[in-house]
């Protein structure tokens, strides 16, 4: 019994003196270098196109009866040079609209009239920068045309008359001015005198689309802008035939 004791002693002494006995831990080894990289994976299949949104309510139904181009050339009132484009392609809601064309002119329409054997084409069209609202939306161009002999040797353009309404000039330093006049070939109510010229005019009596090309002068004194002004354009639009007893 006293043996297995003095055992266990010896044992435990030689423990504790290996553990007194034992040194410092070392410092900690140099980092492995990094591994290299893996090989990226394969790009996925592209996704298919989205369906192409609809037109809002209303859009076609107000832009189905053609448009007037329009491109003034001239210089600010601040004396920088400018040009400026547009369409203007929104038809009035009604087509008796009398916003931009005076009254007692035919409005999106024609009217015919003959005088011995001269035959008169009055050619009225209004139209809208964006869908008309009475009091937010109401930017808009209006052209009338009286010809003489549509279509003859003897064709003449016996009046004209355009009208521009709230149209702001945006310059590309976030400058404007706005256009709000109307122009007329001789002398009109309060419009001032321009000199107009027009080309290439077609109309199908069938189809009711006149087809033209126009241009304006206007003098300094005559014009929003306080410079002499150039404007210039291209119509295609369906007009109406009004309904008469």
């Amino acid at each position: 019994m006293k043996s297995l004791r003095l055992i266990t002693l010896t044992i435990l002494a030689l423990t504790i003196c290996m553990a007194s006995c034992s040194g410092e831990d070392g410092r900690d080894g140099i980092n492995g270098m990094n591994g290299e990289d893996g090989t990226n994976g394969v790009n996925g299949v592209d996704g298919t196109n989205g369906i192409d949104g609809e037109n809002g309510v209303g859009f076609d139904e107000l832009t189905k009866f053609g448009y007037v181009t329009m491109e003034m050339q001239g210089t600010r009132p601040d004396n920088l040079a400018f040009i400026d484009s547009t369409s203007f392609k929104f038809f009035p809601v009604g087509a008796n609209f009398l916003q931009v064309v005076p009254p007692d002119f035919p409005t999106n329409s024609v009217r015919f009239s003959q005088q011995g054997s001269d035959t008169f084409h009055e050619f009225g069209m209004a139209r809208f920068l964006s869908a008309p609202d009475d009091f937010y939306q109401n930017t808009g161009l209006g052209l009338f045309l009286n010809v003489k002999n549509l279509g003859q040797p003897t064709q003449s353009i016996e009046f004209a008359y355009i009208s521009i309404v709230n149209y702001s000039v945006i310059g590309d330093d976030n400058m404007y001015f706005v256009i709000n006049d109307g122009f007329s070939s001789t002398p009109f109510l309060n419009a001032e005198l321009a000199d107009f010229e027009f080309s290439n005019i077609a109309y199908d009596a069938t189809t009711q689309i006149l087809t033209l090309s126009y241009s304006v002068s206007v003098v300094a004194l005559n014009n929003s802008s306080g410079n002499d002004l150039t404007i210039t354009g291209t119509a295609d639009v369906t007009l109406l035939v009004p309904i008469t007893p």
